[in-house]
């Protein structure tokens, strides 16, 4: 056997003929003949340095330092692997060390020199300072004190030369790091600075560095491998490789071992190959034996896997892992073994653990093999833990339990029962028609459709899931397609029992496609007998265009064909679109001119329907006082016919429409409270339609005359008040805001990224940079994105997004397929709010102490009532602003380290104080406690989770009360709603609509295809979640005074969304062509965020709609004393006859104004 001597002569000779690769194996041979010698460890960082491979450099480099810490040259090589494998800093710390040992240490000279240029590359590449801010440190106007007065640095005051460089660096911070590596002096001035001891030994002092680098020391070295500064030419100067070092005895031993394992390797792998499993395994079980590696276990695994030793092959590979972890082995290497296990489990049955290994491969390296392996594990776990859940006798005791609660009217509880019977026996269809019926009764309309269709999947001939389906079709408005069930129902009616049933069906359907064509043109018929798919599909039949052909001339034909119950329906369809009249006299027609395709259609009829089915009469809404009903009847619905924004979906109808149901609980609450008489009500839909964009509306009056107020200058908005609590700097450059914005991925699907006002975490998880380049236009970026988000599957950047960087971010999904995700389901129960007594608290019923600064009346209903405002952005903030407007107190608490959207202050913070506390601080803590002791209602917005990592969660509020004479109300929002997977999740406006269909609708009513959504324009969820949040607090302040104790109240954008898509709908179809073309059909795409389509579509409502919609009488002026401003801002929407007044104690003001306590005087305008 060789000695380690001879091994290092033989790699010197590879060495120097370049042969790199041999240098290295004879170099680790003579490693395992002497371990103990650090010149072979530093001969091997050599080698594997001239073959780039960085780690092992570093690992044989750390070895040697180990070894010898007292060795210059070691510590030189490990610099050197450390600038290759990119630890920049670790680089200059050996670099540093190796100067400290040797001075004169040409090659660890030039090697920091090389590593301080790139600090500084990198540095300049960021746009950071490379002093890393420590510039400002050395400028400190009491450096010069606190260094005189540390015994160790007091010295270097005297030291003319110290003292020129200390200034230099004070006026040129960007040499300061030349300096600081150089002149250890530098780190003890930190130390003092910092109050922190940076010496690398702690014997060390000031005194003897500074002697120790003034003299140096001469110690000889051979010339190392490392990398060199970078030459001043481009060609780069080649270097001068490593010169190795002599072998030992124990280098050479180790060699000859791991030739010894090898060959007992080789002879494994024939072994294995002839599928002798034994003979394999003995064989790799003493190549492990006579020397470590960890490619043995893994072959040992296979080898075991092979013959179907399951749980040996588990322990090889997962001794494989613990060695690898030991050792720093390739992750490659380790995911293969995590993959073995996950097989062998797999092979075992144990599909659970099989799942968890796969995933542990899938973390230390993706590969396709595993990932298919990981998705046929999970499905075949899905589908066993569904044979394992059934269970027919409980199925039937499922059903019913889902029939009594249906007689019962207690719909969400026969959804879960009839849920419970679909798990339990899967191919009973009446489980998913069952459920189908309680759905419709939740108005829960697409899932029905889906429940329905997995029936009839289930039993084709199952008449019943069809009415349903049709029912289900006839509520959404899908005519044809309810006629088309109704069609295959008869089919498969044989007997003829449910025929009369599922006729009347048809006509109604039929009857309705009358209706929705009355007030047509001849024209405009034929434009839409053209644009619909089912309609031209009969008529481009063979089969119906000769009997059409033959019906002209022979009337009575047709009648013939009808007794063909498919012919019949076809007919049937045909006369309804208008395609055959049968003598039918079509009223509406005119010979007058082109009558427009919406005539017929009223706005404030439809928001009076929507207000009585879709909130008065809605079972999903929490049970209204008794009174509800009567004092609906006085609210009045007017303005002009056709609505002016055009967006697909109802905003104005369905922001009036709130309004309506506010108005009507703060008509009851002024009943019960002081005794009044209902009061009509008046709400204009067209002035409901501006609520939803009224921070962009606002106007300054300065001399008299008003002013754009613009929202997006800060500096201006600073100088007049509003503070700017951007503090991510979110909107400081174009790439920062287009963080926030809808993106195709790989698969198709549009998808949400949001910036969450601090965009550098979803910039850093989607590896782009946190400003981009200054100059850049939109287009620009916006493609760069598109790359980026292209490259990754919409549900892998979901949990990228949501779960890994805990951003806000969502898949756009379409209506159905979001009432399809456990998430809809699991929130599918709740119309516009959840209301909810605590059983455990049993303070007295009644209201709100009478204050008498501000008594309260029915003129002047919520004053008094002290509200504590834990809100920021929209949403919960138009809460309580709406709070506000009925006379309550109002004090926001905002924090100082917490970013907000500091654009729409000057809008939502009309009638509140606005404080400042930092929640980290205990006693600042205190203050807010104190603020909710004296409170009647705490409204909180912020991310689920927040307030309770602070001891207030709801649970802790309730308790601060529990002792007083009065409970209290707690009001939390959010994005997703407070039911589900996904409620913990941090979510916008902008995902509430493309989570729940909204953004996808829209885009399709623009003639957009492949999945592609848009954010319809303006904040609509935020601002109507806002209405819905108030009403429900009005409902708790009702229920309280009648009941006591405590209540909590959530609302959430999905909430709203929910409703909106379901209860109010899009506009029918000749309505959007009509107003959509009167703003010229423009087509918004799915990277048009909302800075550009505000900006572009109230350009074409003033352009289109001045007259109509900006009317005047829908503005006032509003003076804020604290700013010394005034205003025009958009009028309260709801308009009450009697002397209601809705109005402001307080004017707006931005965050931070006022002292966070209650006033005596609740008139104060700023609380000092």
């Amino acid at each position: 056997m060789a000695s380690a001597d001879e091994l290092k002569a033989e790699g010197n000779k590879l060495f120097a003929a370049k042969d790199f690769t041999g240098a290295a194996e004879k170099f680790s041979a003579a490693i395992a003949a002497d371990p103990s010698n650090h010149v072979l460890y530093s001969n091997l960082s050599g080698a594997y340095a001239s073959l780039k491979d960085w780690e092992q450099a570093l690992e044989a480099a750390k070895k040697t330092t180990e070894i010898k810490p007292d060795w210059s040259k070691g510590w030189g090589r490990k610099g050197t692997a450390e600038h290759g494998v990119g630890d920049l800093m670790g680089a200059v710390q050996s670099y540093e060390e190796a100067l400290k040992l040797d001075p004169n240490n040409a090659q660890a000279k030039s090697g920091l020199e090389s590593v301080k240029r790139a600090i500084d590359a990198e540095a300049r590449a960021d746009g950071v300072d490379p002093s890393g801010g420590l510039g400002n440190m050395f400028n400190d106007p009491q450096l010069f004190q606190k260094l005189a007065a540390n015994p160790k640095t007091a010295p270097l005051l005297g030291d003319s030369a110290f003292m020129a460089k200390l200034q230099n660096m004070q006026s040129n911070p960007q040499g300061m790091q030349q300096e600081m590596f150089s002149d250890p002096r530098f780190l003890q001035v930190m130390s003092v600075l910092l109050g922190i001891d940076m010496s690398f030994n702690p014997t060390d002092n000031a005194d003897r560095d500074a002697a120790k680098f003034q003299q140096g020391g001469a110690e000889e070295d051979v010339e190392m491998p490392d990398l060199k500064p970078a030459p001043k030419k481009e060609e780069p100067k080649k270097e001068p490789e490593p010169e190795p070092e002599p072998e030992d005895e124990e280098a050479k031993e180790k060699k000859a071992k791991k030739a010894e394992a090898d060959k007992e390797k080789a002879a494994g792998t024939e072994a294995y190959k002839k599928r002798q499993f034994d003979e394999a395994i003995a064989h790799y079980t003493k190549a492990w034996e006579t020397y470590q590696d960890i490619t043995y276990l893994t072959n040992l695994g296979a080898a075991h896997f092979e013959k179907g030793d399951y749980d040996a092959a588990i322990e090889a590979c997962k001794k494989a892992v613990e060695h690898g972890r030991e050792v720093y082995a390739d992750w490659k290497i380790i995911a293969k073994a995590f993959g073995r296990i996950g097989t062998s489990y797999e092979k075992k049955g144990d599909l659970a653990n099989a799942i968890e290994f796969y995933n542990k491969s899938l973390t230390e390296h993706r590969t396709p093999d595993i990932l298919t392996k990981l998705r046929a594990a999970e499905k075949a776990k899905k589908q066993a833990d569904i044979n394992a859940y059934i269970d027919p006798q409980k199925a039937e005791e499922a059903r019913e339990l889902g029939n009594q609660k249906f007689k019962e009217s207690d719909w969400p509880a026969a959804v879960e029962a009839y849920s419970e019977m679909t798990k339990r026996a899967p191919e009973d269809p009446r489980g998913y028609s069952n459920r189908a019926a309680c759905l419709i009764k939740l108005l829960t309309f697409p899932s029905a459709v889906t429940d329905c269709d997995e029936a009839i999947k289930r039993d084709p001939k199952f008449i019943r899931a069809y009415l349903r389906k049709a029912q289900a079709l006839f509520a959404m408005k899908e005519y044809n397609k309810c006629i088309d069930v109704c069609a295959e129902a008869l089919e498969h009616d044989t007997e003829g029992k449910n025929t009369r049933e599922i006729e009347q069906q048809s006509q109604k359907a039929l009857e309705a496609q009358f209706s929705a064509r009355e007030g047509e043109t001849e024209q405009q018929a034929q434009e839409r007998i053209q644009r619909d798919p089912d309609i031209m599909a009969i008529l481009q039949d063979p089969v119906m265009q000769s009997i059409l052909q033959q019906a002209k001339g022979d009337p009575a034909a047709l009648q013939n064909h009808m007794q063909n119950p498919g012919i019949r329906m076809k007919v049937q369809k045909l006369v309804a679109a208008g395609v055959i009249r049968l003598g039918r006299k079509t009223e509406g027609r005119s010979t007058m001119g082109s009558i427009s395709a919406s005539e017929g259609y009223s706005a404030p009829k439809e928001t009076q329907r929507i207000f009585q089915e879709g909130i008065l009469n809605n079972p999903l809404i929490p049970a209204l006082p008794e009174e509800a009903k009567a004092a609906g009847k006085h609210v009045q619905f007017t303005g002009n016919d056709l609505p002016s924004i055009p967006i697909n979906w109802r905003f104005a109808e369905s922001a009036a429409a709130l309004k309506g149901i506010e108005a009507t609980m703060l008509n009851v609450l002024r009943s019960r409270k002081y005794g009044s008489q209902m009061s009509d009500v008046t709400i204009n839909t067209d002035h409901a339609s501006l609520f939803v964009m009224s921070p962009f509306l606002v106007k300054i009056i300065e001399g008299g005359q008003p002013k754009t107020w613009n929202l997006h200058d800060v500096a201006e908005l600073e100088k007049k008040g509003i503070k700017n609590c951007d503090l991510h700097r979110s909107g400081a450059s174009t790439q920062r805001l287009l963080a926030t914005n809808i993106y195709k991925t790989k698969d198709g699907r549009s998808y949400h990224v949001h910036g969450s006002m601090n965009p550098e975490p979803t910039l850093t998880a989607l590896g782009m940079d946190l400003e981009g380049t200054a100059g850049e236009d939109y287009e620009t970026i916006t493609k760069r994105f598109q790359q980026v988000v292209g490259q990754h599957d919409s549900k892998e950047l979901d949990a990228l997004m949501n779960d890994k960087y805990k951003q806000a971010g969502t898949i756009c999904h379409s209506t159905e397929e979001f009432w399809k995700t456990e998430h809809g389901k699991a929130n599918a129960h709740v119309g516009l709010y959840e209301l909810k007594r605590s059983p455990e608290y049993n303070q007295p019923a009644g209201w709100w102490p009478e204050h008498d600064s501000l008594p309260s009346s029915a003129s002047r209903p919520l004053a008094g009532l002290k509200v504590v405002d834990l809100t920021r952005v929209i949403a919960a903030p138009a809460l309580t602003r709406g709070l506000a407007e009925m006379g309550a107190s109002v004090m926001r608490v905002a924090s100082p380290h917490v970013t907000d959207l500091s654009l729409v202050h000057q809008d939502l913070n009309w009638g509140k104080w606005t404080s400042e506390l930092h929640l980290k601080d205990e006693e600042d803590r205190a203050k807010l406690i104190e603020l909710i002791k004296d409170a009647d209602i705490v409204v909180e917005g912020y991310r689920p989770g927040v307030m309770e990592k602070y001891g207030l969660s709801r649970k802790d509020i309730f308790e601060l009360v529990k002792d007083r004479n009065r409970g209290i109300i707690h009001v939390k929002e959010n994005c997703y709603g407070w039911n589900g997977p996904w409620q913990g999740r941090s979510g916008w406006q902008q995902i509430s609509d493309a989570c729940c269909g909204v953004s996808l609708g829209f885009a399709k009513a623009m003639g957009l295809e492949d999945n592609e959504a848009v954010t319809p324009v303006f904040p609509n969820s935020d601002y109507c979640t806002g209405i819905a949040g108030a009403t429900a607090t009005l409902h708790a302040l009702i229920r309280r005074a009648e009941e006591g104790g405590s209540f909590g109240v959530d609302v959430a954008l999905n909430y709203y969304s929910q409703w909106l898509v379901r209860s109010v709908g899009e506009y029918p179809k000749p309505v959007w062509q009509d107003v959509w073309q009167r703003h010229g059909s423009f087509v918004y795409r799915n990277y048009h965020n909302m800075g550009y389509t505000v900006a572009n579509l109230l350009g074409l409502l003033v352009q289109h709609d001045a007259k109509t919609l900006f009317k005047p009488e829908f503005f006032e002026p509003r003076a804020s004393k604290a700013m010394g401003l005034q205003f025009l801002q958009l009028k309260p929407v709801a308009q009450f006859k009697d002397d209601v007044k809705l109005e402001y104690n307080v004017g707006t003001r931005g965050n931070g104004y006022d002292k966070p306590y209650w006033p005596q005087d609740l008139r104060t305008e700023v609380v000092k």
